[in-house]
């Protein structure tokens, strides 16, 4: 039983792996959507912890980006199956930059979508895997060196 918070970090881990990053940024559309696993309550916490099941659900609720997967359960010790969220559902990358509710990952991938736009196809996999190449620099000098790389050939 995972919170929206808990997969916030697990989505935000994932931008960090430049291997799972080119995968969902340049893939094959086959990359999305992706679906995270939320988890369903056990029994015993229904019964001995039912004001944090609740704010759980809640949460979960409350949740506007993707689509939340909701599940009917049935416990013994409820009368009625119960409706929980088990399955996060994001359909394309900006939702995943939206559900990690993070400002500089969100300011990232807002230059990285336009250093892609304007370069040589070539370089857009070593863009989105080495961040370290224009992170933190001005933009027009990436873009220059951008096409100054496009123009070099060996010899």
């Amino acid at each position: 039983m995972k919170s929206p918070t808990e997969l916030y970090v697990v989505l935000r881990r994932q931008w960090q792996n430049p291997n799972l990053r080119e995968t969902r940024l340049l893939g094959a559309s086959s990359a999305w959507p992706i679906r995270i696993s939320i988890g369903r309550p056990s029994p015993r916490k229904i019964l001995s912890s039912l004001d944090e099941v609740k704010r759980h659900v809640d949460a979960w609720r409350n949740v506007k980006i993707g689509e939340v997967i909701w599940e009917q359960v049935r416990y013994r010790a409820a009368s009625e199956p119960i409706a929980f969220p088990v399955s996060w559902k994001l359909d394309k990358p900006t939702d995943w930059i939206e559900a990690m509710g993070d400002a500089a990952i969100r300011a990232e991938f807002e230059m990285l979508a336009h250093l892609v736009k304007h370069a040589s196809p070539e370089f857009h996999s070593l863009l989105v895997r080495r961040r370290s190449l224009w992170l933190g620099k001005p933009i027009h000098e990436v873009q220059q060196a951008l096409i100054l790389a496009a123009s070099l050939t060996p010899g």
